[in-house]
């Protein structure tokens, strides 16, 4: 069963996150980004990034994963982060 993560936001900040979605649906390899704030005040930006490769494509093979636990950490080589693919989308 998939984890459930949540979106929690005001109408301002999920409109900009909607906006920024929207920006990047219509064009392979785009990237948007909004800026985002959690409750304490700290803003970061937020980036989204269109990728339109077949799921069983290399570019999806090579994605990194998310997790943080020693068990599930990523460790395979060649590994594509989401921050390479904003770099070589700009």
């Amino acid at each position: 069963m998939a984890r459930r993560r949540n979106i929690v936001g005001n109408r301002a900040g999920l409109t900009a996150l909607r906006d920024a979605v929207n920006r990047v649906l219509n064009i392979p390899n785009e990237t948007a980004s909004t800026e985002a704030f959690v409750s304490d005040g700290e803003g970061f930006e937020l980036v989204i990034i269109h990728n339109d490769q077949p799921w069983q494509s290399d570019s999806w093979r090579r994605a990194a994963v998310p997790y943080t636990e020693e068990y599930a950490r990523e460790n395979l080589r060649n590994t594509v982060w989401p921050w390479d693919l904003t770099n070589s989308h700009k």
